[in-house]
């Protein structure tokens, strides 16, 4: 294997100087601020896969609007949307609304 794949292979996924770079980080930091203390090495993965799933959710919630795709996209944001609520609760961040409420 040659050593510009393997440079590749560890890369981080995206240029974090970019837009999606730049949404991951906040995102990455609003998870890491709601669990409100240092995640374990599964937390991490789960936020790190949270904070990247929101960013895509972000970019197909907007295609959705602009009328770019139709009911497949529809129901891969509702997929993704389930998935995400999934990777919260697994990470124990409630919504605001539910802590609001208790």
């Amino acid at each position: 294997m040659s050593s510009l794949l393997v440079t590749r292979s560890f890369r981080p996924v995206g240029d974090r100087r970019s837009a999606v770079g730049v949404a991951t980080r906040r995102a990455r930091a609003a998870l890491l601020a709601r669990l409100g203390r240092t995640p374990t090495e599964t937390e991490a993965l789960l936020i790190e896969r949270a904070a990247s799933l929101q960013v895509n959710l972000m970019a197909l919630h907007k295609r959705i609007a602009d009328g770019a795709d139709g009911a497949a996209a529809d129901d891969e944001f509702i997929r993704g949307a389930a998935r995400l609520a999934e990777l919260l609760a697994l990470l124990g961040v409630n919504s605001k609304a539910k802590e609001q409420s208790s």
